[in-house]
């Protein structure tokens, strides 16, 4: 016998009074948490939908890397830090693991996706504060596929306690149906189908956990490309991890100048790129900036802060002597003889420097017309070379 259809009630909507909508909606939303009291449904005025909206950071040590992006690595978000080799791309995301180590002595978990065998453990825990009991590694090798690695990444994930996970990188981990082919057969789009599986697991479940996921990517040749701007250089890694990413950061290593904060024997200087930021809505998003990272140290904060302190007219110079005056009764709060003084300085009283770094904000420049333009050929080339490549 057939089922008899249920009858469908016509209503007028503008009869139904406001009160009366509310608590219609409000009985369903009730019955989906009963079902599922992990769902995230509500009004935008309810604290738990405010907390999934709110971008949160995770900071590096960079004050101006910071300043450019709106705070750091996105909680949440997928960022992609891309750049040729040597370029700071991998010391940064280690850096930042150390910083948020040293300042928290509990929780704040890192997991790390390794697939170019480039960790050094010393150069970790004693130049970047790694915790190794915070540390969670999984390292990409001959024997497991790059689906059984990112397999694994997603288990220790679903925990919900991974504060920072990491993938260095996406370009060198081998799809299961590569493995045992030679390096005559190719498997067209591959690589770029996994990402996109990848990226459909991650993407909800970081957001879930609020776990900054940073892809560490290559910038590579777009063989058989052209770019009227002079730089074949592209990102690959497939479409959906560019359209996954919140934050895109270029980075690329520069020549050190006579009148940088720091010498080419010291370290070198890297200068960075904003291709995409969808964490700072309202704000023009095409940003660039400047660091330094000093040998044996990490990324340089005290001459930077120096150099912003005095740009801001925090601190006074007049000849090699500097000045830092109280802003209300113009006293002498303290002094420095040169500027290798005000660092020594700094490394004995770490204390100081952080007070000092409160009172900055960090620089950065927006990018010109010319340069947006750029950005877009570079996405236009890199899609294009993906449809030549799938064919």
């Amino acid at each position: 016998m057939a089922r008899k259809k249920a009858e469908v009630i016509v209503e007028d909507k503008a009869k139904v009074t406001d009160a009366e909508r509310r608590k219609r909606i409000e009985l369903v939303m009730a019955n989906m948490r009963k079902r599922d009291d992990s769902i995230v449904v509500g009004k935008l005025s309810d604290p738990d939908i405010q907390e999934q909206l709110n971008i949160e950071f995770i900071p590096t040590p960079s004050i101006n890397f910071n300043s450019a992006t709106g705070g750091g690595l996105p909680k949440g978000k997928v960022s992609i830090i891309a750049g040729p080799e040597d370029s700071g791309k991998t010391s940064i995301v280690l850096e930042t693991i150390g910083k948020m180590h040293r300042e928290n002595s509990e929780g704040h978990f890192a997991l790390w996706l390794e697939s170019e065998a480039s960790l050094n453990l010393d150069y970790m825990v004693n130049q970047f504060g790694i915790d190794p009991e915070r540390f969670f590694f999984i390292q990409f090798d001959r024997n497991h596929s790059a689906e059984q690695c990112l397999d694994q990444a997603e288990a220790l994930l679903q925990t919900g306690v991974i504060d920072l996970f990491c993938i260095n990188t996406l370009k060198a981990l081998v799809p299961e149906s590569e493995m045992n082919k030679s390096m005559e057969q190719v498997n067209v789009g591959a690589a770029a189908r996994m990402n996109s599986r990848a990226m459909g697991k991650f993407v909800p479940l970081i957001k879930q956990y609020k776990t900054a996921m940073v892809l560490v990517q290559h910038l590579t040749t777009n063989i058989g490309g052209f770019s009227m701007y002079g730089d074949n250089l592209i990102l690959a890694g497939g479409r959906a991890i560019r359209t996954a990413s919140m934050l895109t950061v270029e980075m690329r290593k520069a020549s050190v100048l006579d009148t940088d904060p720091i010498g080419k024997e010291d370290g070198i200087k890297i200068n960075c790129k904003i291709l995409k930021n969808h964490c700072i809505p309202g704000e023009f998003p095409y940003r660039k900036f400047t660091y330094y990272a000093i040998f044996g140290e990490g990324i340089e904060q005290i001459l930077s802060t120096l150099d912003e302190l005095i740009d801001m007219g925090i601190i006074h110079k007049a000849g090699a002597w500097m000045q830092q005056l109280d802003p209300e009764t113009g006293e002498i709060i303290d002094k420095w003889n040169g500027r290798n003084a005000f660092r020594e300085d700094m490394k004995a009283n770490p204390d100081k420097l952080e007070k000092l770094k409160s009172l900055v904000h960090g620089s950065f420049e927006t990018l010109s017309e010319e340069e947006v333009v750029e950005i877009k050929e570079q996405e236009k080339l890199a899609e294009e070379a993906e449809e030549a490549t799938n064919g």
